[in-house]
């Protein structure tokens, strides 16, 4: 347990310089974790919305599992009269005891990228979906059927499911009778990446038909306890999506990625890990000529890290997609397409392959207004809960 160990004596020397440093404790293995306030199943149609372009997590200090991720901009369900100013950002992050305060405490850090959306040619209806991955395969699918709402006059030429946020929660009860006992599940799993991917709507008798898939890949490492656990692991993946509706406007959804290859890490020497080259990252997307208003969403994105059967501790993850340019006239469109993963830390054991995509849609309507907006920052682990207003106050 050369991590552990090594580890403990950081901890222990930080522990000391910070004695008078007051800070909460996050409570891991006492029980599952609440859900962020629960959306509606159906909620009213809105011609105004948050929409999420990128987000992403990582850690000041060091590397760690990963037990609990959530990140999802909040409405309580309702049409806000005004966005971004009556929406929140609501974030947690847990990587295991090394995080938490009880042992060690590393902060957490946060992107979010967004656009705040007003037309009357569009209609916005969120909505969650829960799925469970399990081991050894990592991976579910599920179709959903969403009752649309009264539309009144509004009636849309096509529409798209666009990911609003997500919560990955590994503290939930393990179904697997093999699972171990002296492993509490809450403290998370080493990994070898996530992916979420929602398909193209079909709008048939007032149903809006789509498809969620998720992946969560927990893998082995250096802890035996935690070893055992991973291929019998459940988890816990909350998808928040946002329908939407479109009348007179347009929306075309464009997949792309790259592979990227990192040196094998050494021992005490912290890695940099570099991001794709601004070349690898541009996507264009031709859009409907002469449509005024554009904005970008996410339909999905997916990392796959390392290779064999190992995975390792991760320092960060984000996605995150920027509207570079935008001409009306022509309708086309370049993309930013940031898809980032580290494991750099004084302790890492693999060789990093960071094999990234996402889905990136384009959605142009006739009028209104789209503002991209960017946050950034950090909060302690006092708390497994973090809400973050996104109005001017936050800017």
């Amino acid at each position: 347990m050369k991590r552990l160990l090594l580890i403990a004596i950081i901890g222990v020397c930080f522990l000391v310089l910070c004695a008078c440093d007051k800070h909460g404790e996050v409570k891991v293995g006492s029980g599952e974790l609440a859900l962020s306030d629960p959306q509606p199943s159906v909620s009213p149609p809105c011609a105004r919305a948050v929409v999420t372009s990128g987000l992403g997590y990582g850690w000041e200090r060091l590397n760690h599992r990963l037990s609990l991720w959530r990140i999802t901009p909040e409405f309580g369900g309702l049409c806000p009269p005004k966005v971004p100013d009556d929406a929140s950002l609501g974030m947690a992050v847990v990587g295991g005891s090394f995080t938490t305060g009880t042992l060690f405490r590393d902060n957490p850090w946060f992107d979010y990228d967004y656009f705040s959306v007003d037309s009357p040619q569009v209609r916005f209806i969120p909505g969650r979906a829960v799925l469970y991955v399990t081991g050894p395969e990592f991976i579910t699918e599920e179709q959903l059927q969403i009752q649309l709402p009264d539309l009144g006059e509004f009636v849309p030429s096509t529409a798209v499911a666009l990911v609003q946020g997500m919560e990955i929660y590994t503290g939930v009860e393990q179904s697997d009778p093999e699972f171990p006992a002296d492993y509490d599940p809450a403290l998370g799993y080493t990994s070898k990446g996530l992916g979420i991917r929602l398909s193209r709507p079909e709008l048939t008798n007032g149903r809006a038909t789509f498809d969620v898939r998720v992946r969560c890949q927990a893998a082995v490492a250096d802890r035996d306890d935690m070893n055992a656990a991973v291929p019998h692991s459940t988890t816990r993946m909350v998808v928040d999506y946002l329908l939407v509706l479109i009348d007179q406007g347009a929306a075309i959804e464009q997949s792309h990625g790259y592979t990227l290859h990192y040196d094998k890490p050494k021992l005490l020497r912290e890695q940099q890990i570099d991001h794709a080259t601004a070349e690898q990252r541009r996507v264009e997307l031709q859009g409907t000529p002469g449509l005024q208003t554009a904005f970008i969403g996410l339909a999905g994105f997916n990392w796959k890290l390392f290779e064999g059967a190992r995975g390792d501790y991760l320092r960060a993850l984000s996605c995150r997609a920027r509207l570079a340019q935008y001409d009306p006239a022509s309708g086309l469109a370049v993309v930013d397409l940031d898809g980032y993963a580290s494991h750099a830390s004084i302790i890492a054991y693999e060789s990093m392959v960071n094999d990234f995509s996402a889905d990136v849609v384009l959605v142009q309507l006739a009028s209104g207004s789209a503002l991209p907006q960017s946050l950034s920052g950090s909060f302690e682990v006092g708390s497994t809960r973090f809400d973050l207003a996104l109005g001017p106050e936050s800017q």
